[in-house]
């Protein structure tokens, strides 16, 4: 994949989205259009590496389509780009949010 394409980050809520698979959700299926784009090349999905545990237990108990082969593939899947998380990007990830704070605050 170019490294131009267009990156999108996933935090762990949008995988909980995807793996419950309610079909009455909005987000689920923006979910799905999502991941098609990023699957056809169009763009890349960026996460965390901390979804793949804030993940693990989705699913479990409820009518989930999740299971660990399933979510296995997902972190393995060539339209998902995990991310380490050191210190300073934890640092500019915040400073990144304050700042988007901020934008909905002179709305």
């Amino acid at each position: 994949m170019p490294n131009k394409l267009l990156r999108v980050y996933w935090d762990s809520s949008i995988f909980i989205e995807y793996f419950v698979a309610d079909p009455n959700s909005a987000h689920y299926h923006a979910a799905r259009r999502i991941l098609d784009s990023a699957r056809k090349g169009l763009l890349r999905i960026c996460t965390s590496v901390i979804s793949q545990t804030e993940v693990a237990w989705i699913g479990r108990g409820r009518n989930a389509v999740y299971d660990d082969q399933l979510i296995d593939q997902m972190w393995n899947d060539a339209a998902i780009l995990p991310v380490g998380v050191d210190p300073q990007l934890a640092k500019d990830a915040r400073a990144l949010k304050q700042w988007a704070h901020q934008l909905e605050l002179a709305e």
